[in-house]
């Protein structure tokens, strides 16, 4: 059995542009949601993206932390996620949003 734990992100948020990467920590808040999750027993890691270029910071803070990276059409998340499921696939699937990062990795795991 494989898991896949996909983290969903995008600086294109219209309530609050570019929360992924406003700081927290002293840190980007996907780079704080990412190194909360190195604990996490998955097979796969990865960061779903869009192909707009602002969102090439994303993909820089995935690639510092040894992330894998997929990237898709910022208006469609489903297909997003499944480019992320074409290049990793598993029997299980976990869904997360760069957007929630207190996100304890047991309980992910559970």
């Amino acid at each position: 059995m494989t898991t896949t734990c996909v983290i969903q992100a995008r600086t294109g948020s219209t309530r609050l542009p570019g929360k992924v990467l406003k700081p927290v920590m002293g840190m980007p808040l996907l780079e704080f949601m990412l190194r909360r999750l190195e604990s996490l027993d998955a097979d796969q890691l990865v960061v779903a993206t869009t192909d707009d270029p602002r969102d090439d910071p994303i993909v820089d803070i995935a690639n510092r932390r040894g992330v894998a990276v997929v990237r898709g059409d910022e208006a469609d998340v489903l297909g997003r996620f499944g480019v992320a499921l074409d290049a990793y696939p598993a029997d299980t699937v976990i869904r997360l949003t760069a957007d929630c990062p207190l996100m304890d990795p047991r309980l992910v795991a559970s």
